[in-house]
């Protein structure tokens, strides 16, 4: 049996939640449009992004010292994504 992994959920209003699920586990059960794996390690509020660089493929939210990472092969989905909300 495979045990599942921690996940650490980061939220703007600075909390911060540990669960003993995969992020392929919870990106099956929540189903939303405006969440997007843009990495293999990210599972992202497209709602929530306070600026997006090219330049190194971040993606910075307010309140946060540290950006995330996007794939180069997510970036056209994720700019779509991003006019959408």
């Amino acid at each position: 049996m495979k045990q599942a992994r921690k996940l650490i959920i980061y939220c703007l209003n600075g909390s911060t939640y540990i669960v003993q699920e995969g992020l392929n586990s919870l990106e099956s059960r929540i189903s939303v449009p405006w969440l997007f794996r843009c990495h293999r390690l990210y599972l992202v509020n497209v709602k929530n992004f306070d600026t997006i660089r090219k330049s190194d493929k971040t993606i910075w939210f307010q309140g946060h010292s540290e950006p995330c990472y996007y794939s180069k092969g997510k970036q056209k989905q994720l700019l779509n994504l991003c006019e959408q909300y």
